[in-house]
């Protein structure tokens, strides 16, 4: 097995089944980006990102796609 073959197992061990949801209220996606990104260096396998703010706030202006980011816009205050 090649060293790459290697690294790639031991990083598909790493990958928890734990999923995380962040609820956010005017606050633009890009500002929590190193929180999503330090979540997924510690194996986390998946992030969800709910915006609660009103639609014309633009929570996820600027937000670069991944595959393994959910986002959700409810549009409203949900609580």
């Amino acid at each position: 097995m090649s060293s790459q073959a290697v690294d790639q197992s031991v990083q598909a061990e790493h990958v928890l089944s734990v999923g995380v949801s962040i609820v956010l209220y005017r606050t633009r996606a890009i500002q929590i980006r190193s929180l999503v990104d330090h979540l997924f260096e510690q194996g986390v396998a998946r992030v969800y990102l709910v915006d609660n703010s009103p639609p014309a706030f633009g929570a996820f202006d600027g937000w670069a796609a991944n595959d393994r980011v959910t986002t959700i816009q409810t549009g409203r205050n949900l609580g």
